[in-house]
């Protein structure tokens, strides 16, 4: 059967809970930096530069920190959903969760090309198990 359409997830796919949500307890706007367009959107797993402090979607195979997987994008800081573009070698403001109490959902995150097996997506969830960000599968 051939796809019909195709729907970004949202930030209410991605979060089970969140403390604090009326004060946004577990989010922050960061800066992000991309070497090349790219594709963000809700559920992006990024990575924290250390040289920097910018953002960069997480890569397992990085060696300037962002390998270490250390916020979820929630959405750009225009506050429009779905999917949106950084710029090559432009500082993007975005809002992303850093820390918990959060529970997400295992199903809404989503991982750039870096992560090639499961064994690397398990690695970066639980980094961000550590940030008190927690995962569950939902149905």
């Amino acid at each position: 059967m051939p796809i019909i359409a195709e729907t970004s997830p949202t930030d209410g796919n991605l979060v089970v809970y969140e403390e604090g949500t009326e004060v946004g307890w577990t989010r922050e706007g960061v800066v992000v930096n991309e070497t090349v367009d790219t594709k963000y959107g809700v559920g992006y797993v990024l990575g924290k530069v250390t040289a920097t402090g910018k953002y960069k979607l997480c890569s397992p195979a990085a060696g300037d920190g962002s390998q270490v997987a250390a916020a979820i994008v929630r959405w750009p800081s225009t506050g429009d959903g779905g999917d949106f573009t950084v710029k090559a070698i432009t500082d993007t403001r975005i809002v992303v969760s850093v820390r918990g109490e959060m529970i997400v959902s295992k199903d809404a995150l989503r991982f750039g090309a870096g992560f090639t097996t499961q064994v690397q997506k398990d690695a970066a969830i639980a980094q961000l198990a550590t940030l008190g960000i927690m995962s569950t599968v939902t149905v």
